[in-house]
């Protein structure tokens, strides 16, 4: 495995801005008639047109007529949507890790570490055109319909703006989403999926979320709990072009073991929690800090019905705990404690806040 930290760009082909051009023009969301006799809810399901055995990675093409996923005997498969039903799956040249375009007339693929563009019709595909060089192995990428590129990577992650009909300066992903191994972008940007293996999860690899804020920043990673994840490998998710359904791959056993899909609004409970906690966040102030005796805690103009301000060491241990109601401020008394490092951790109506403190 490669482990170069630089990138190098090559210069664009006449192939490549038209490529993108295509893609970032608005869509309307396709109707998709999903194989199978029911849809999901709330409660993930596998998905019923996995009539091959085992299999992970689905993509769809962006019309809705086309599912792609990898069969563990026979590779890469394709069914498409013909004459009002789905036909019997069969293989594909269409590389594995090969993501469409929004409008599904071209693809990026990955070679070991080169991101190659691909014109595409139903009778040929163009000979692939190399847009960027990572010198570092690269996992899976995802295209939000502006043309940026999101890449999961073995270590850090990137993000390949495309703007004034190039691509710039990768930047890395920010530290609130850390590293995965695959990935999917909203078509907007609006939010990430990804799987990683990390602590605090159910297994192996879990699936987590993260939103973006209204000034560019990223929300905390979020685990996506127990109702999706396993203790066994959940992983490769996607989101359907009709931007219902969330697609992912669970692998309970040695072996591949089914695709699964889910009603996309299991994701909105972590969404409000995220813009709840952001806007407490924004709000809250702690001061002094560092501090010989007190601290204030100030929640801007909002009053809240329970906060719970507990202050342990850095050890973990609970030094004091007090509840306060119905108040928009509060003062903490410090005196009796020894200097050094502590952890102020508030529950505000249930939602959780921890910051830093030191005692001089």
């Amino acid at each position: 495995m490669k482990t170069k930290s630089s990138f190098t760009l090559w210069k664009f082909f006449s192939l490549l801005p038209l490529l993108v051009s295509h893609s970032i023009l608005a869509q309307d969301l396709p109707v998709i008639v999903y194989p199978g006799t029911s849809v999901p809810g709330m409660t993930p399901i596998p998905f019923e047109f996995n009539s091959l055995g085992d299999a992970d990675n689905i993509k769809f093409r962006p019309d809705g007529k086309e599912i792609y996923f990898r069969n563990s005997t026979n590779g890469q498969m394709v069914t498409q949507f013909k004459n009002n039903r789905w036909t019997v799956p069969v293989m594909s040249d269409l590389p594995r890790n090969a993501v469409f375009t929004s409008n599904g007339k071209g693809y990026y693929s990955l070679g070991e570490d080169t991101i190659y563009t691909f014109n595409w019709t139903d009778s040929s595909r163009t000979i692939g055109v190399p847009c960027a060089t990572l010198n570092v192995e690269c996992n899976l990428l995802s295209v939000a319909n502006n043309g940026n590129i999101y890449i999961a990577t073995p270590g850090d992650n990137y993000i390949l703006k495309y703007e004034n009909n190039t691509y710039q300066t990768p930047v890395k992903f920010p530290d609130s989403i850390g590293t995965t191994e695959h990935l999917f972008i909203a078509p907007d940007e609006s939010y990430i999926i990804f799987d990683s293996k990390r602590s605090g999860g159910y297994g192996n690899n879990d699936l987590y979320v993260s939103f973006r804020k209204t000034d560019s920043t990223w929300t905390k990673a979020q685990n996506l709990g127990s109702s999706i994840n396993t203790a066994g490998f959940d992983y490769t998710s996607c989101v359907s072009p009709d931007g219902k359904y969330l697609f992912y791959s669970k692998n309970t056993r040695d072996t591949y073991d089914n695709i699964y899909w889910v009603d996309i609004k299991i994701i909105d409970k972590f969404r409000s929690v995220s813009s709840i906690k952001q806007t407490i966040e924004q709000n809250i102030q702690v001061y002094p800090n560092p501090t010989k005796d007190k601290i204030k805690i100030t929640f801007g103009s909002v009053q809240y019905k329970t906060i719970i301000v507990e202050i342990t060491d850095i050890d973990g241990k609970l030094i004091s705990s007090d509840t306060f109601r119905n108040l928009s401020a509060a003062t903490i008394d410090l005196t009796a404690n020894t200097k050094g490092i502590y952890f102020l951790n508030l529950n505000i109506d249930g939602v959780m806040i921890n910051k830093k403190i030191c005692i001089e």
